[in-house]
């Protein structure tokens, strides 16, 4: 959300959206793999190694399918505010280690 808001004030809304769309491609894929792993954890008949990297797997692909999506509207996608928006969406995951245990 702050980098949407940073690439919006910088080079308007359309760009703000990009980078929100940016942070969605990391995001989303993630919290799939999150709900496959809990899914996994639930059921003692499931290898977890083998499904964490099955999830990986279509984790990677849904990201790179998604930047395919987002790329294919031509002229119309802010490449930067995407990439940024995706940069500190993965940033997002290590800061907030940062954060001091309550």
């Amino acid at each position: 959300m702050v980098a949407a808001v940073a690439c919006a004030a910088i080079w308007g809304l359309p760009a703000g959206i990009w980078a929100l769309v940016g942070g969605f491609i990391c995001v989303g894929p993630s919290a799939l793999l999150a709900a496959r792993l809990a899914k996994a954890l639930a059921n003692p008949k499931v290898n977890f190694g083998v499904a964490f990297l099955a999830g990986e797997m279509i984790k990677i692909a849904l990201v790179a399918a998604l930047f395919a999506l987002a790329y294919s509207r031509g002229g119309g996608v802010h490449a930067l505010a995407l990439l940024l928006g995706f940069i500190a969406a993965v940033q997002g995951y290590f800061l907030v280690l940062l954060l001091p245990d309550r």
